[in-house]
């Protein structure tokens, strides 16, 4: 039997974008707090940038912007220029047509 420890972790990312395409704010905050906790829990940070940007959005205010400041930090590390741009590779918005 093959285990993949990032099975879990993407399957948590991908309940995540699919939830963002529905019109449930809530569910769309539950899922994407669900993959931060999963994606926490392995160590795998691969959507994490997104994930925090994406969140942040949701949520608004001041935690909503901790969320994307960190989020935007997190990518900058990674050498990306354009964090809100780079997040819609895996959680699309639909902003950038």
């Amino acid at each position: 039997k093959l285990v993949f420890p990032g099975a879990l972790t993407a399957a948590s990312s991908l309940r995540a974008a699919l939830a963002m395409l529905g019109d449930d704010r809530a569910a769309r905050v539950t899922a994407l707090r669900a993959a931060i906790s999963e994606s926490n829990a392995r160590g795998i940070a691969v959507t994490m940038f997104s994930l925090e940007r994406r969140l942040g959005e949701e949520l608004g205010g001041t935690e909503g912007a901790q969320l994307i400041a960190a989020g935007d930090e997190r990518a900058r590390t990674a050498g990306m220029v354009a964090p809100e741009r780079a997040s819609e590779v895996f959680f699309p918005s639909g902003r950038f047509g």
